[in-house]
């Protein structure tokens, strides 16, 4: 079971130099809700899990996760990086990479605190 959290990177990783290729061809704006449809039909597809769900259904749930990150992830960088300028490209790098440790790491803490329940 553990083996499935391995899915969304890797379709992260597949996904992502593709996206940033096309993105630079046709722009974000086209390929942002691609990628948020993308995210929506996993929504749909992980709603829907119980204890009887097969690894199939987790896999493609996961997996489709993964898709839509890799798809919006290189085109948002771009944009955040193009839109700061040139003289300032490699603040804009540092406060993406920096933002995303900070929200990964506050969502980390948020759950492993224990629940208040009385």
């Amino acid at each position: 079971m553990s083996l499935m959290m391995i899915i969304m990177p890797l379709c992260m990783a597949a996904i992502s130099p593709v996206s940033g290729a096309i993105s630079d061809k046709v722009g974000a704006i086209r390929v942002m809700p691609v990628a948020f449809l993308t995210m929506l039909t996993a929504a749909v597809c992980l709603v829907f899990l119980s204890e009887s769900s097969s690894f199939w259904h987790i896999g493609i749930g996961v997996g489709l996760v993964g898709i839509a990150y890799g798809l919006s992830s290189a085109p948002i960088n771009s944009e955040i990086i193009n839109t700061a300028g040139v003289e300032y490209s490699g603040y804009a790098g540092g406060f993406v990479s920096l933002f995303g440790i900070y929200v990964s790491l506050r969502l980390r803490r948020a759950d492993l605190r224990p629940s208040k329940s009385k």
